[in-house]
């Protein structure tokens, strides 16, 4: 088991071009597990790296497909933001994935390159709705109101 993780520690840092401690944190995000809910999540170790050149976020996106069962990849920028809807909704007869709607296990990768912009409406729902991924919970906007529903154990990684 040792050696395993020293591998992945070996391979990591040098994807990450040195950093052994980002290499480190990942292992960690990748391993924990949400324990508690109420009432705060407890267990769920989220990474945050900032000014990641994109060659290493391309090099890691490769590298996690390879390793985790499932790995989503959502760009955070207000193109992004204005023009895709995260969230599922509900016009009381037809329900609408949203593409924040991950099963069990799914490694989420956010690539935040926000720069100044506008956010239109879907873009403001979209920033309300994403507070709620902390707490593992994803709001159905519906028609008449929004109900916030539990979802499964993301382990959420921001680069």
């Amino acid at each position: 088991m040792i050696k395993a993780k020293d591998l992945f520690i070996r391979h990591v840092t040098s994807l990450f071009e040195g950093d052994g401690l980002a290499a480190q944190s990942l292992l960690l995000n990748l391993t924990s597990s949400l324990t508690h809910r109420h009432p705060i999540p407890l267990g769920s170790i989220p990474m945050n790296i900032y000014s990641t050149p994109p060659e290493i976020i391309t090099n890691l996106t490769a590298f996690l497909r390879s390793v985790v069962p499932a790995l989503a990849v959502e760009p955070l920028s207000v193109d992004a933001l204005n023009r895709s809807r995260l969230y599922p909704k509900s016009d009381g007869d037809k329900l609408c994935a949203g593409s924040s709607q991950l099963i069990s296990g799914t490694t989420l990768l956010i690539n935040d390159t926000m720069q100044e912009g506008k956010l239109l409406d879907t873009g403001i729902l979209a920033i309300g709705k994403c507070t709620n991924t902390r707490c593992s919970k994803l709001e159905v906007s519906k028609s008449y109101c929004s109900r916030a529903e539990i979802v499964l154990r993301i382990p959420i990684s921001r680069i």
